[in-house]
């Protein structure tokens, strides 16, 4: 992503979901993993849930409830996390400073997770992030000098634009080969289903690839981290980038 003095951004999210890894339950700490990333990652908060999963013997159908494990690990300031279960891995920003900084660490908990476990494909890889851009206006509808004007053209459809709650639009596009971005933008609204009390805009852009060997993650990360920032700047104006290089 474009590197301000400051950012919007809220959350920058990798995930890599993986075939899943041979004789590993995830009811047992991944204790080999968790030993490299420990020091950075110390709080240890296991988070249990439920997979219902589906299937067909002889025309009849059996559902069974599975109990799985997600082994969450936090850094101390909780701003940052890395999951992890059988089939996918988690890295996710809520201090995220500029991209070099965040491959840095990236780049760290995937060589200790290869290290420790043989994943040789990828299923899904994604990097995800997501700008909540708010300005202390009175008029929250007004974007044109600060966004693309063709993000806003759907507001232009109530002319009484008090009624609305939320404006939300979806893009799937691929970029490039082997590309995807699923982009989604618009008003949000934190408080719905109430009115709007701020001026708020999310710009969340989604970047994936299918099915590739694990030699590609880090080639497909800086692919993935281009194309977002690409399409910030086609969305944003000279007066946002001014504000994002005050100080």
């Amino acid at each position: 992503m474009s590197t301000y003095k400051k950012n919007f951004l809220t959350d920058v999210i990798l995930r890599l979901d993986f075939p899943p890894i041979p004789n590993r339950g995830d009811e047992d700490p991944p204790t080999t993993f968790e030993q490299k990333i420990i020091a950075n990652f110390p709080i240890k908060e296991p988070v249990k849930g439920f997979v219902l999963t589906m299937e067909n013997k002889e025309g009849d159908f059996t559902a069974e409830r599975k109990e799985e494990t997600v082994w969450r690990y936090k850094a101390n300031d909780g701003k940052s996390l890395v999951e992890f279960k059988h089939d996918f891995l988690t890295i996710a920003s809520k201090d995220y400073k500029d991209y070099s900084s965040f491959k840095v660490i990236a780049e760290k908990i995937l060589k200790s997770f290869f290290e420790s476990y043989e994943v040789k494909t990828i299923n899904r890889m994604g990097l995800r992030y997501i700008d909540r851009i708010v300005l202390e206006e009175k008029d929250i509808f007004e974007w044109k000098e600060y966004l693309n004007a063709d993000l806003l053209q759907g507001l232009n459809f109530f002319e009484d634009k008090k009624q609305v709650r939320r404006a939300m639009q979806v893009i799937e596009s691929a970029p490039e080969p082997d590309t995807n971005l699923t982009f989604k933008y618009g008003i949000f609204n934190s408080w719905y289903p109430n009115e709007l009390l701020q001026k708020e805009f999310f710009l969340d852009y989604d970047c994936y690839s299918f099915a590739f060997p694990v030699e590609e993650v880090e080639k497909n990360l800086d692919k993935f981290n281009k194309v977002a920032t690409d399409y910030f700047e086609k969305s944003i104006t000279d007066k946002l980038r001014a504000i994002l290089n005050h100080e």
